[in-house]
């Protein structure tokens, strides 16, 4: 099987419209998979799903979908996924959860709505990818402040950095 990009594919694909926040159940997980297979030149995707660059949302959606931690995404008019923000554990610190935001920049704005909709945890760190300006405000947007820069975390040696509520 190969895949090839089509010209405008996503700006047809995503094209302006209201957009809708749920809770991510079993039903919603076919609906991500054309958003988690483009990177949108972020390179990360989700620290806490253990997912870099393009993915196959299959594994991490199904350990997403077993976790007790909240998951929200956010869909247009036609029902296409444009974003995904959920809490994971970190697998190194069990006070800690990992927050993970993916979603196509064009709609950017919606991300602090999305991430508005999800319970985020009032004490510990939560780490975050910051790779993306746009996920940096958003999640910033929210409260969070910057603790902390972890060097050299991800496989492909970037930093991954920590962020807290501000009190």
């Amino acid at each position: 099987m190969s895949w090839a990009a089509v010209p405008d594919f996503a700006d047809r694909w995503y094209a302006p419209s209201q957009v809708t926040v749920q809770t991510l159940t079993w039903r919603h997980w076919p609906a991500l998979a054309q958003l988690l297979a483009d990177d949108f030149g972020h390179g990360l995707q989700a620290f806490g799903l253990r997912a870099f660059g393009p993915f196959d949302f299959e594994e991490p959606g199904l350990a997403l979908l077993h976790t007790p931690k909240p998951r929200r995404w956010s869909s247009n008019a036609a029902g296409r996924a444009v974003a995904l923000a959920c809490l994971s554990p970190d697998r190194r610190w069990p006070t800690v959860s990992n927050l993970d935001l993916i979603g196509h920049p064009a709609w950017s704005d919606q991300w602090p709505r999305l991430l508005s909709a999800l319970d985020l945890p009032r004490e510990g760190a939560v780490l975050a990818a910051g790779e993306a300006e746009a996920r940096l405000a958003a999640v910033e947007s929210r409260g969070f402040k910057l603790e902390a820069t972890l060097s050299r975390q991800r496989p492909d040696g970037g930093d991954v950095l920590v962020l807290a509520l501000d009190s």
